[in-house]
């Protein structure tokens, strides 16, 4: 089986022990990175290349896309979907985890009634005045990832909160809007999924410390996973007893950051369960191809049956 990696140009640690790992598992491991691939019109269809490399030559993808480069990445993996070669991040995720306003209503799709969480979402300031005078203080605000910075601040009060928006450049930028839950066991957690096995995370103060996944919480992660069709993911959460409310999702998996807790197995975990699922993914693909022709010649027999009977009944 061959193995294309596409990633940052820029590669982290974990990218070169990615590509290293995966060599003993795969035949051929390619590492590409997003900004140097290109996608063709061939006819009525199109192509994507690295170099002279078709990706639909390739048994496997595995998409960690830089966010700059979501809206590429996402037409890429749809492409590779449509030709039925398998990838692990599905082109939903990305498209979700791009888009601020997606990732709220995730938690509506996964009816997430008891959210520790209110959140208005707008592109304005103008859209957002009736609401000012009525929201819960302290309220906290987030500008969404630019090329420059991200902006994210908390405030006490409306006057605050209004000369912040008054002092920012808001043109068509998305603004979130976060009534803040005043709870001790409000938790903010990294939660990294592969396979069914989940690794959560979460920051006191300068250091990151493991969190035990309650029942709940498991059930309500692996639900995302199989809304978005996507079987290795990273989400960022906001967590109180059994309620909880998903905050971000991250296109490009930070496996340094769950390194730094749970050690340096997790290349190697994630590795071992992206091939396992690339053989029973092309085991389920050829069980269904021979069932559907099978089918088809089952069809075609009894048309031709048909035929004989009703010329002979002629």
């Amino acid at each position: 089986m061959k193995l294309c990696i596409l990633g940052p140009e820029s590669k982290k640690d974990y990218h070169l022990r990615l590509i290293e790992l995966s060599k003993y598992h795969f035949d051929k491991v390619l590492y590409a990175p997003l900004s140097g691939v290109r996608i063709e019109m061939e006819g009525e269809e199109f192509t994507p290349y690295y170099k002279s490399a078709s990706l639909y030559t390739f048994d496997a993808v595995l998409p960690l896309i830089p966010k700059s480069l979501a809206h590429f990445g996402y037409a890429v993996v749809s492409l590779l979907e449509e030709q039925r070669i398998f990838t692990p991040i599905s082109s939903s995720f990305i498209s979700h985890a791009s888009n601020p306003f997606l990732i709220a209503f995730i938690n509506q799709k996964l009816g997430n009634a008891d959210s520790p969480i209110k959140v208005y979402l707008s592109v304005s300031r103008d859209a957002l005045n009736a609401i000012l005078p009525k929201l819960n203080y302290p309220v906290k605000v987030h500008i969404p990832k630019t090329k420059r910075q991200q902006t994210s601040a908390t405030f006490e009060s409306e006057s605050s909160l209004k000369s912040f928006l008054d002092t920012i450049e808001l043109l068509a930028q998305p603004i979130i809007l976060e009534e803040i839950k005043t709870s001790k066991s409000l938790k903010e957690m990294d939660v990294l999924v592969i396979g069914n096995r989940i690794f959560a995370v979460r920051r006191v103060g300068d250091k990151k410390r493991r969190c035990r996944a309650s029942k709940h919480m498991q059930e309500f992660v692996l639900r995302m996973g199989k809304l978005l069709k996507t079987s290795i993911f990273q989400a960022r959460m906001i967590v109180e007893k059994n309620s909880m409310f998903v905050k971000s999702l991250n296109v490009s998996p930070a496996l340094s950051r769950f390194e730094d807790v749970f050690g340096n197995g997790m290349v190697e975990d994630l590795i071992a369960f992206l091939s396992k699922e690339c053989e029973e993914f092309y085991r389920r693909h050829a069980l269904l191809t021979f069932v559907d022709r099978l089918v088809e010649h089952l069809r075609t027999m009894g048309g031709r049956h048909l035929s004989k009977g009703d010329r002979e009944n002629g």
